[in-house]
């Protein structure tokens, strides 16, 4: 006997790709002051502040999205699964680590905006975007993990193709590149993390297995 997934299901099993919009989104209306004038980021900030503020509250949503996207791969990888061997639960907990850490250089960049309501210490300016780009590079560390357990999950579920694991897999190296701040890869092979959560969020929607529960 089979049962369909709940309406909540049903809403976050697309967590994925209104993540990376709304993050996109969100990253872009707060836009770049930079990391290296600390009175050019107050001036920023301080010029932009309801903008910066709209765009970071954006992007808090779309982690919330993300976060129920790992919840519903969870669901559906035990749902695929012959047995219950925590691979859901990895991916799941990767997810929320990977979302808790992104909370923080939000956290940041928001607190920065919020005391910009009059005139900002450069130092202080300086010291709370590096910090927050500190947590940025951070950042890169749980979600490979995320990826590395979503490709494991994958590979032995086959809840969806296997090139799909692989993907996540290849993902891994990237993330961990990235992750190392004087590289500077963040503006460019980053962008390849947010291809590398749509098209395993397109191909699990487009696969009937985790549709149904038994």
């Amino acid at each position: 006997m089979t049962m369909p997934e709940s309406r909540l299901e049903q809403t976050a099993r697309f967590g994925g790709i209104v993540f990376v919009v709304l993050a996109i989104v969100g990253f872009l209306v707060a836009g770049d002051a930079g990391l290296d004038d600390g009175a050019k980021i107050a001036t920023y900030f301080t010029d932009h502040r309801v903008r910066i503020l709209i765009g970071f509250y954006v992007a808090s949503i779309g982690l919330l999205t993300f976060v129920l996207w790992c919840w519903w791969i969870m669901n559906a990888l035990e749902r695929a699964g012959d047995t219950r061997d925590g691979l859901g639960v990895a991916v799941f907990v990767a997810g929320a680590m990977t979302a808790t850490v992104e909370f923080g250089v939000i956290a940041l960049a928001m607190t920065l905006a919020v005391i910009s309501t009059g005139p900002v210490d450069p130092s202080l300016a300086r010291a709370l975007a590096n910090a927050y780009q500190a947590f940025s590079y951070v950042d890169f560390f749980p979600l490979a993990l995320f990826f590395l357990m979503l490709g494991v999950a994958v590979l032995r579920t086959r809840i969806v193709g296997a090139w799909v694991g692989w993907t996540a897999i290849v993902l891994v190296p990237v993330c961990l590149l990235v992750a190392f701040p004087t590289l500077g890869l963040d503006a460019s092979l980053g962008l390849l993390t947010f291809a590398g959560i749509v098209v395993p969020n397109v191909a699990l929607i487009r696969s009937k297995r985790p549709a149904a529960r038994v």
